[in-house]
């Protein structure tokens, strides 16, 4: 359902990674000063079925999660 673009105004969801995308020309110190998040990640959703578009970010989280154990932190809990 989500596709990675830049571009924004469409009527299609849309997921972006404006430090590495957009805003990566902008030189570090500027960033910095205008507290531009690196790790920033914009959803733009469109008209799709809201059921579809949850089902599909589950299906992302979930392909993305790491054990607590393998990740290191013992005290941590796994992402569900």
């Amino acid at each position: 359902m989500f596709s990675i673009c830049v571009s924004f105004g469409s009527i299609n969801s849309t997921i972006s990674l404006p430090g590495s995308m957009s805003h990566a020309s902008v030189p570090p110190e500027v960033g910095e000063l205008r507290e531009l998040p690196s790790d920033l990640v914009r959803i733009s959703v469109g008209i799709e079925d809201a059921g579809d578009l949850i089902s599909d970010l589950e299906q992302a989280f979930a392909a993305s999660a790491v054990p607590a154990e393998a990740a290191g932190d013992e005290d941590a809990t796994e992402v569900a």
